[in-house]
């Protein structure tokens, strides 16, 4: 599907849903919602696809069956960054959600520029899937759990919160783009990619970090059976 064909799908699917009673997808035809799916699919593939990264992706997934919203959805193999398209009438949403969450203690100045940047450039947003306040004890932790301004702070307290109070384990959330629909998709797609880009470098360096975890805890498992092999045979 070219640039043309996805705006113009989109335009419709924009009309159908601002007509639509409660502005909801679900009130919108099935084939209005099959076709706009398409679309986000179509633009994923080209984003993802775009991005020169050293990984593959999975193959871009969709709801089985409809939701609230038409989403795309696509996972790197090496790295399993996670990041999903969707569309409603506030326009595009574009989200990122990163892997090897037990390792962000040990990212270096690179990652949390990185993070920078994409707060800057691109308005960025940090959301946690599960609310911070579930986590705070006391009336300051709460404060910062619900008032904060910087998506640097907002992981780091809410990574210590989980971490601190929770037996689950540790979690890093998701970051968020918004942005409004002006009628072309090739004015976002250089956008989606460049995000997807930064976002990707960051999930790789969570990934080093922990693969040279896995690998040395491995080594230090093969020596101790060998040191208990070496005991059996004495």
């Amino acid at each position: 599907m070219n640039d043309f064909e996805r705006t113009i799908l989109t335009d419709n699917y924009m009309a159908a849903l601002a007509a639509a009673p409660r502005h909801s997808s679900h009130e919108v035809t099935a084939e209005d919602y099959r076709l706009i799916t398409d679309v986000l699919v179509s633009a994923l593939y080209e984003v993802t696809d775009q991005t020169k990264v050293r990984d593959e992706w999975e193959t871009v997934t969709v709801f089985e069956k409809p939701g609230p919203w038409p989403h795309a959805f696509r996972n790197s193999k090496k790295t399993a960054l996670a990041v999903s398209l969707t569309l409603d009438l506030s326009g595009i949403f574009f989200e990122c959600r990163f892997r090897n969450d037990h390792v962000l203690p040990s990212m270096d100045d690179r990652f949390w520029r990185l993070l920078i940047e994409l707060a800057i450039d691109f308005d960025a947003k940090y959301e946690l899937t599960q609310w911070p306040s579930e986590f705070a004890c006391g009336p300051g932790e709460r404060k910062i759990s619900r008032a904060r301004k910087s998506t640097v702070f907002s992981m780091i307290t809410d990574f210590i919160l989980v971490t601190r109070v929770s037996d689950r384990d540790p979690t890093i959330g998701t970051l968020t783009f918004r942005f409004a629909w002006n009628g072309k998709w090739s004015v976002f797609t250089p956008r989606l990619i460049e995000i997807t880009t930064r976002a990707w470098q960051m999930s790789y360096m969570l990934h080093c970090v922990a693969y040279q975890r896995r690998k040395q805890s491995e080594k230090q498992i093969r020596r101790q059976i060998e040191r208990d092999r070496n005991r059996g045979v004495e």
